[in-house]
């Protein structure tokens, strides 16, 4: 990878504005993407909001800002860690659903809209349960109605009904 963006980042720097150039530069970001890992995301991102910033009326924009969303995607934690990345994957989802409604790229992308949502729903009702087994049954009531109301299509919401009955 290392020695393909020595030349790509070269071609990229000597002719920004040129097709080549600005492909050079998605496909850096792609190498970044491939590599993977917390690192690998994190550059990848980088590489592809520069893309989106510097090229606005770019032909492959709608899959640089579905890379860009997948990035945050890639690196979300599990419902009992911080969900920073997970609410940063929503919101660029959207941004692309905004931006390309009849992209191919938004085909799937209510799903996993759907799926890291119910990964924050859950977040939320692991903290809930947590304040349930503590003995403070007045903030795991908080937590469980907050899930109900913000998260009408939580897919465990027998769980929280049972929780939030045995919290009354």
């Amino acid at each position: 990878y290392d020695l393909g963006r020595k030349y790509l980042n070269f071609v990229f720097e000597t002719y920004p504005n040129d097709p080549l150039g600005r492909q050079s530069l998605l496909i850096v970001a792609d190498s970044y993407f491939r590599q993977g890992g917390s690192t690998g995301y994190t550059e990848a991102r980088f590489r592809y909001r520069d893309y989106l910033a510097r090229y606005p009326g770019a032909p492959q924009r709608d899959y640089a800002r579905y890379q860009f969303a997948v990035c945050y995607d890639k690196e979300h934690e599990k419902p009992d860690r911080d969900q920073t990345s997970t609410r940063e994957a929503i919101e660029q989802y959207r941004v692309l659903l905004k931006e390309f409604p009849n992209s191919s790229y938004t085909a799937g992308t209510n799903a996993r809209i759907r799926a890291l949502f119910d990964s924050l729903a859950e977040h939320e009702f692991l903290v809930g349960y947590f304040y349930m087994r503590k003995g403070a049954p007045k903030a795991a009531l908080g937590r469980f109605l907050d899930v109900e109301q913000h998260y009408p299509e939580y897919g465990a919401r027998d769980k929280l009904f049972f929780y939030s009955g045995q919290v009354l």
